[in-house]
């Protein structure tokens, strides 16, 4: 029984994330913070949207049909967003016991900037790496004037291209709804 509470509580989504937390300038494995210093990041598994995220309800994501495509913003409340599933290890920075694959979702300013500033050249490199994921180190965060308050965006960098340690999970799909 015991178990059984500790999987409801664990984390704030409960399950195997990552997530960039601006303010503290840190990343958060599973609940818990950590200095990443790389990552291996599967492009394929990109999904592209809208996101909305407020204290005491649960996550809203509408994803596009066609990763980047652009679709209507649901409500003025839903921010640009993003998902990716990267891979996390002990040997470079995840909590120990947290080493694999995490999804990486967020609508955040500054996780969406430090993915676009190496973005252009994954995407070049990806035909010729077809298979393989890329290697990315962590190099800390840059402050960033946003509108009248500031961010912290992720200072990333693309080290190479590597087979996958496993296989990377299909991304993560939404809930249906009440389906039985």
């Amino acid at each position: 029984m015991n178990d059984v509470v500790n999987f409801f509580s664990a984390g704030s989504g409960g399950g195997e994330y990552l997530s960039w937390k601006a303010q503290l300038k840190r990343w958060v494995v599973d609940g818990e913070e950590c200095e990443l210093k790389r990552v291996l990041i599967d492009p394929t598994t990109l999904r592209t949207g809208w996101g909305k995220l407020a204290a005491g309800a649960p996550p809203d994501f509408v994803w596009s049909e066609v990763p980047g495509s652009r679709t209507d913003q649901p409500s003025p409340d839903h921010k640009p967003a993003f998902s990716l599933q990267v891979y996390v290890s002990e040997k470079f920075g995840a909590p120990e016991g947290h080493s694999g694959w995490r999804d990486f979702r967020s609508n955040g300013r500054g996780a969406r900037d430090g993915l676009t500033a190496i973005w252009k050249q994954m995407s070049d490199e990806m035909g010729e790496n077809a298979g393989k994921v890329a290697s990315v180190d962590v190099k800390g965060a840059e402050e960033m004037a946003v509108g009248p308050g500031r961010t912290a965006v992720p200072t990333l960098s693309i080290r190479g291209w590597v087979e996958a340690p496993v296989p990377a999970p299909a991304p993560v799909e939404e809930d249906a709804g009440d389906v039985f």
